[in-house]
């Protein structure tokens, strides 16, 4: 346990000497793939720890035909461009689906695009993937930029 309370309290004191910046978001997320359509609510905190990198995590409902699940997203976000008021992000990202008869699976890289409102309030739309499903134990690619599945984000940053 101190070992723990040690590495939080050095990694507070790196992230206030860098200008860091915690922010809260909410998602919505939309997606109609092989004839069923799905939605996921997912509120979530974060990090930014520089002004490319910013760490996060998003705990919350999956819907799917017909089915409510659990899901589970930490995340870590890579600033690509930006010109203060538009960021290209690129997130590497682990979605965990689970209910009670089974756990699904996405591990890889979202595109996403970002537009601040002002100094606080910022929106994000994550649209394709690049990574890996898995579903039962059986691993399908996940590739391609696409608008049927996109999740849309509302950040909040203190």
């Amino acid at each position: 346990m101190k070992k723990i309370l040690l590495v939080m309290l050095v990694l507070a004191g790196f992230c206030v000497k860098a200008n860091a910046q915690f922010f809260v978001s909410g998602t919505a997320g939309f997606q109609y793939r092989d004839e069923v359509f799905s939605m996921k609510l997912l509120p979530g905190v974060g990090y930014e720890i520089s002004d490319r990198w910013a760490i996060g995590a998003g705990l919350g409902l999956s819907v799917y035909d017909e089915n409510t699940r659990g899901l589970a997203n930490p995340y870590v976000r890579f600033n690509c461009w930006n010109n203060d008021q538009v960021f290209l992000d690129v997130k590497a990202t682990s979605e965990l689906t689970f209910g009670k008869h089974y756990t699904t699976a996405f591990v890889g890289l979202k595109p996403s695009l970002r537009y601040a409102v002002n100094n606080h309030l910022q929106l994000s739309a994550d649209f394709g993937a690049f990574g890996v499903d898995i579903n039962d134990g059986d691993a399908s690619p996940a590739i391609g930029l696409t608008l049927s599945g996109i999740d849309l984000t509302v950040i909040y940053r203190f």
